[in-house]
């Protein structure tokens, strides 16, 4: 018999499954702004990551959200989770903990499905009964971060979540290539032939899982999880996601550090992660007086040996370097000396900042080269178009002008139309001179301009 367990009109366990998207802000305030956006957007399920709550330890806090949340959930489905640091969330917790923060769930009346961790719980068995018989449903999960068990293990690990009486049974886990996936979903259909009688939620994480969260309704899994985090990571993993899956280019996402801790960090490779994107360009970010910053990330070269620490080679890491030198530096040496770091934290390439004379860039790459920096250097290239605009980077990134850009800006800056195409043609002119000469590759800034984008593009379509 099928499972046909209904919630809020929309059936769990049956035909195309359902889109959870998770909300991981830290305040009340950012947490029912995100719940609307969501609500706005129409997903089905919408999970509260209590782990992220920066009230979590504070059950009246808690009571607070979830009362906000009543009316903005009336139609959606609302999952409360609290991730433990050992099954990938962002804190750590004891297990009588947990256990209190799920009771609040079932005062609520608010809550419709408990995320219960099965094997980090003291009796799983008798947490899910007592939670059902207080009027919520139940996901028991197990995640596993580092790896795709046997199939036998992932068997046995579904077969005794089922035994729980668990609403939904949950099994994530990390491919190493792709017979792991196709072990899970083997697994998952199995599972869902033998016990048609219950929901299950399987999914194979990070790129090489991608088609595991697509094609889950062929194999029996009810719910596929859309990307969370705060609402500015949503952004970027969205439309990285829009970059990669509609355009099929590949993205390379920004990620400061100075303002983030080492749990933030951790949670958006997850969730970049799981959307199977792959590239990213680490920064400090600016500093902002009215921001204080955080201590876990003083420098660029620290996110970069951090990230790849803690999720090796998933990551292509990109770093940043300025070939007019770094407008915080000493003097040359002591710039390419931290240079030098980000490379031997894990940099598998560096993208610079903009430049006007291409001299400048020449020697700034054999400087790297004689200080053992081997690594592609990628130059990188903005158009002038406007003259206010182009100040304005120059004094943040310390480029310089030459005397014939010079010209162009005085001559032309008064007159928009003919500064655009002049601009644009010595853009041009730099770029066909870095290609004669070898170099791996063009970052162009085209700073969300459309225009400036597809002129270049056309002017250059035959030389690269």
């Amino acid at each position: 018999m099928e499972n046909l367990l209904c919630v809020k009109e929309r059936i769990i366990g049956k035909g195309k499954p359902l889109v959870c998207v998770p909300i991981m802000e830290k305040t009340k305030e950012s947490i029912i702004k995100e719940a609307k956006r969501l609500v706005e957007h129409q997903v089905d399920m919408i999970e509260w990551r209590l782990d992220a709550f920066e009230g979590v330890q504070s059950p009246n806090e808690i009571r607070i959200v979830l009362e906000e949340l009543r009316p903005i959930v009336e139609k959606t489905i609302l999952v409360y989770t609290f991730r433990s640091k050992n099954q990938g969330g962002l804190l750590a917790l004891d297990a009588d903990e947990i256990y209190d923060i799920h009771q609040l769930a079932t005062e609520s009346g608010v809550v419709d499905f408990v995320d219960l961790e099965f094997f980090e719980a003291k009796k799983a068995a008798k947490e899910i009964k007592e939670l059902q018989s207080r009027g919520v449903h139940v996901i028991a999960s197990h995640h596993d971060f580092a790896q795709t068990p046997e199939r036998g293990v992932m068997r046995m690990l579904l077969e005794q979540i089922y035994e729980s009486g668990a609403d939904v049974v949950k099994l994530a886990v990390m491919p190493q290539n792709t017979k792991d996936v196709l072990h899970l979903l083997s697994e998952t259909n199995a599972f869902h032939e033998n016990h048609p009688d219950r929901a299950l939620i399987t999914m194979s994480m990070g790129a090489k899982g991608a088609i595991s969260r697509v094609a889950g309704e062929f194999f029996g899994s009810c719910v596929t999880f859309g990307a969370g985090g705060s609402s500015n990571n949503n952004k970027t993993i969205e439309i990285a996601k829009k970059i990669k899956n509609q355009y099929n280019v590949e993205p390379v996402v920004h990620l400061t550090c100075l303002c983030y801790n080492k749990a933030e960090i951790d949670e958006f490779t997850r969730q970049l992660s799981y959307e199977g994107i792959e590239n990213i360009l680490a920064l400090r970010g600016d500093r902002n007086p009215n921001v204080p910053a955080k201590e876990d990330f003083l420098h660029a070269s620290d996110l970069i040996k951090y990230i790849k620490d803690t999720t090796g080679d998933q990551f292509c890491i990109a770093g940043a370097c300025y070939p007019d030198i770094h407008p915080e530096a000493a003097d040359k040496v002591d710039d390419i000396k931290n240079l030098k770091k980000k490379v031997d934290a894990g940099a598998e390439l560096l993208l610079s900042q903009l430049f006007f004379d291409n001299d400048t860039f020449f020697n700034f790459a054999e400087d790297c080269r004689l200080a053992g920096i081997n690594v592609p250097v990628i130059p990188g290239i903005m158009p002038c178009i406007n003259a206010a605009q182009i100040q304005r980077m120059v004094t943040m990134c310390g480029a310089k002008f030459p005397e014939k850009f010079q010209k162009i800006v005085h001559r032309y800056g008064d007159n928009k139309a003919a500064l655009f195409d002049a601009g644009m043609s010595y853009c041009e002119s730099q770029i066909i001179e870095l290609l004669a000469n070898d170099v791996e590759g063009i970052h162009l800034y085209t700073m969300n301009n459309v225009r400036v984008a597809k002129r270049l593009t056309e002017g250059i379509k035959n030389l690269i």
